[in-house]
């Protein structure tokens, strides 16, 4: 009997080469900002454009979760950002044909309001199906 794939056999692993910079911070948010707003939760991805891109949910503010999704029938991107959580739960979506572009300190791409965000006793999470109906 031959070893089995993969088992306890590292063929490379990752080494950090050099010194890690900073790339992103704590953002002026406008009149959101507070002294209590923390990013966390950064996700990096390199987009189709070859760019690679970073986002964050800031705790303690009214932005949170974001998340992108493509839709390939219609060749828009999507931004659901929650605003608020338990009873009065609220993800607003943006469409954007530009991935890095969904409106900066603006609301330009605004497409729908949900009344969804985790569970209203904020204990879990739920899903639930998406269909993109045209207007």
């Amino acid at each position: 009997m031959g070893k089995a794939q993969g088992a306890n056999e590292i063929k490379f692993k990752p080494v950090i080469v050099g010194e890690p910079w900073q790339i992103a911070g704590d953002p002026d948010l406008g009149k959101y900002t507070t002294e209590k707003q923390q990013p966390v939760d950064f996700g990096i991805w390199q987009a189709a454009d070859s760019t690679w891109q970073v986002w964050s949910c800031i705790r303690r503010v009214n932005t949170e979760c974001p998340f992108v999704y493509f839709n390939k029938s219609s060749g828009y991107y999507y931004l659901f950002r929650t605003q608020n959580y338990g009873e009065n739960s609220q993800t607003s979506v943006y469409q954007s044909k530009d991935l890095k572009d969904f409106g900066v300190n603006d609301d330009r791409y605004p497409v729908t309001t949900l009344p969804v965000a985790a569970l209203p006793s904020l204990k879990g999470i739920q899903i639930a199906k998406l269909e993109f109906e045209k207007k």
